[in-house]
């Protein structure tokens, strides 16, 4: 593999562990990073690698140095189950999100949603 295809990875890996961790979609990241999802998402698919500038807005909205998202990764998690168990979770949470936004279910659904997904991220 080549650095920049390694750097991506990693870079993909660390955004996603940070996601779960925060229990953030990636449309909240986005958010609060001030990047686009489409930009984003190119670089969790490994499409792209950021400027120097969005990798610092990552890293400020994820609250980690920026030399955290491109760090090694331990290949094996600490909690597997519990990690897999959290993205389903939060997968879940991204229908949710992206249902809402395509008006397939109303405020007061989703409102209700968060508070059952929530409920479950506490046990």
């Amino acid at each position: 593999m080549t650095d920049d295809l390694v750097e991506r990875q990693t870079l993909a890996t660390n955004i996603s562990r940070a996601l779960i961790k925060k229990w953030w979609t990636p449309a909240e990241l986005a958010r609060q990073s001030g990047l686009t999802r489409d930009r984003l998402s190119s670089f969790v698919r490994r499409e792209a690698t950021p400027t120097a500038e969005e990798l610092q807005a990552l890293a400020k909205a994820l609250d980690v140095e920026a030399a955290a998202l491109l760090a090694p990764v331990d290949p094996s998690p600490p909690d597997p189950i519990g990690d897999l168990l959290a993205k389903e979770r939060l997968a879940e949470l991204n229908r949710l999100q992206d249902d809402f936004e395509a008006g397939k279910i109303t405020n007061a659904q989703m409102v209700e949603a968060m508070d059952a997904w929530e409920k479950t991220r506490r046990n």
